[in-house]
């Protein structure tokens, strides 16, 4: 899937499209979703959203996902992909799976900002050659936004840990010479130091950017919801409100649970007890995942050891969103109308693909005489430049979510500042209880 740079890309590591005489402004905010397997950019400009593609660097079909990995060779050189010359200590992968530890590390996620950098310069330049007839000589303003899991505003520690991610990788990402991305850990960013032309960076959960669609559509309804989404490293399941204070969309988390039951958790689980030398072929992580007979005759293993690890996966899976639903349930939101009429959940992710995860989902009992209505994510209205489906949007709604200004993404409540939904005792007091802001009736 490598492909050697294109040379429009060497103009990335500027971040204006010309470099004097600018006239007017234009805002661009970049829509960053680091995924454990793929990465998704988007940027967002004059009331437009434009998923990025990725031609310029890659092979890889869809064209608007990247594998998150990339090579460093011996004389410094930097490449996004897998080099054909790399040797295998040369390759940078698994780069997003130690965010998944509010502990990451410092080294971690200096090695994850070199690949945000090189992002970051592929995307500006993306940007130029694509766009720049619509920019003009515009002075260019950039703001990053970077997706974090449902439960990322949840730790300060993991908060921090991806505005340092998206700020160094940023930052790298000006250096003139390109062999001297690859920083160490103690050139991390710091809290105030400042970052030329970029105005603003935020880290915003991805549940609430792939939100962004559907807040804007016909679909959308108040009242609670839940969104499941099944990455590469983790699932993500969240259950959450919908409605609006004072005009502006407002996003109550309720309960929000991240667990390394992705893709990559069910290929390990079927090979969990497997030798090594066991294997008549290598899995590639980065592929659709076959179902069990397939996988069986692929790799070799017992078609009755794959059917029973996925018989052990698919009840954890049940067992852990079950949990999330129960505990909305029991103390998080009691007399929703959804318990009796069916709870709208979204279901997205790559994974979302694979009939185990969907089979698992319909068939899990839940605490709604109706069930969960299972829904896609529509695309938001100002997508551009887009020429997939539905399906293929909910590869990218996250990205494009981002690709949009604080306000316009709405008013974020985490759970941690969420009272828990309690009988109410009367009294006396003529003032409303401050649920009343977060859970109208």
């Amino acid at each position: 899937m490598f492909r050697q740079p294109e040379g429009w890309i060497a103009r990335g590591g500027w971040t204006q499209c010309v470099e004097a005489g600018h006239s007017g402004a234009v805002d661009i905010v970049i829509g960053l979703d680091f995924g454990t397997s793929y990465t998704k950019a988007a940027v967002g400009f004059r009331d437009k959203i434009f998923p990025v593609t990725w031609d310029g660097v890659s092979k890889c079909e869809p064209n608007y996902l990247l594998p998150s990995e990339y090579t460093e060779l011996r004389d410094g050189s930097l490449f996004i992909g897998q080099h054909p010359n790399a040797r295998s200590d040369e390759i940078r992968n698994d780069l997003k799976l130690p965010f998944i530890n509010p502990a990451v590390s410092r080294s971690s996620i200096g090695a994850a900002s070199t690949f945000i950098a090189l992002v970051l310069r592929y995307v500006r330049a993306w940007v130029f050659h694509h766009h720049g007839d619509k920019l003009g000589r515009a002075h260019l303003r950039w703001q990053l936004n970077i997706g974090a899991p449902s439960n990322g505003l949840e730790s300060t520690q993991l908060a921090r840990a991806y505005h340092a991610l998206a700020a160094t990788g940023w930052r790298r990402s000006l250096e003139t010479n390109p062999q001297r991305l690859a920083g160490s850990a103690s050139e991390l960013w710091q809290e105030g130091e400042a970052l030329p032309d970029l105005v603003d960076h935020q880290v915003r959960p991805e549940f609430v950017a792939q939100m962004a669609g559907y807040m804007q559509s016909p679909q959308r309804q108040r009242g609670l919801h839940a969104l499941v989404d099944v990455g590469g490293g983790t699932l993500d399941v969240v259950t959450f409100n919908v409605h609006q204070v004072d005009e502006e969309d407002t996003f109550p988390f309720l309960v929000p649970q991240v667990h390394a039951l992705g893709t990559h958790g069910l290929i390990q689980n079927r090979l969990l007890g497997v030798e090594a030398d066991g294997l008549t072929r290598a899995v590639d992580e980065l592929a659709p995942i076959d179902a069990a007979p397939v996988f069986a005759r692929a790799t070799g293993v017992a078609e009755a050891h794959v059917v029973s690890r996925d018989a052990l996966f698919r009840a954890e899976l049940q067992r852990v969103i079950k949990s999330v639903f129960d505990i909305t349930k029991s103390r998080r939101y009691r007399l929703s109308d959804a318990w009796r009429t069916g709870i709208r959940t979204f279901f997205t992710g790559g994974g979302a693909l694979f009939d185990l995860y969907r089979e698992a989902l319909k068939t899990m009992p839940v605490p709604s005489t109706q069930g969960l209505h299972l829904m896609p994510l529509p695309p938001h209205k100002n997508l551009d430049g887009f020429t997939g489906g539905v399906h293929e949007y909910q590869r990218i709604s996250v990205a494009c979510g981002l690709a949009q200004d604080a306000f316009t993404l709405g008013r974020i409540v985490p759970a941690k500042e969420v009272e828990d939904d309690r009988p109410v005792v009367p009294t006396y007091r003529s003032s409303r209880p401050d649920r009343d802001d977060l859970y109208p009736k």
